[in-house]
């Protein structure tokens, strides 16, 4: 393949564009929520020559937490 880089991905969803049910997603993922957590929650600590405050912000639908 000469270097090239394949990427797949699988969506599984209703036929309204559903993923879960009652607001909660189908399955459980550990990993992928602890990874989530840390990604939307930690930001990087400011550096001597950047003074700039550095915050994260994750905007979700009204039930959504």
């Amino acid at each position: 393949m000469s270097g090239k880089t394949l990427a797949l991905i699988t969506a599984a969803a209703a036929k309204n564009n559903g993923i879960g049910v009652n607001y909660a997603l189908p399955w459980r993922l550990p990993k992928d929520m602890k990874y989530f957590n840390r990604v939307t929650t930690l930001a990087p600590p400011p550096t001597t020559d950047n003074t700039r405050h550095i915050m994260n912000a994750c905007i979700m639908g009204r039930k959504t937490w």
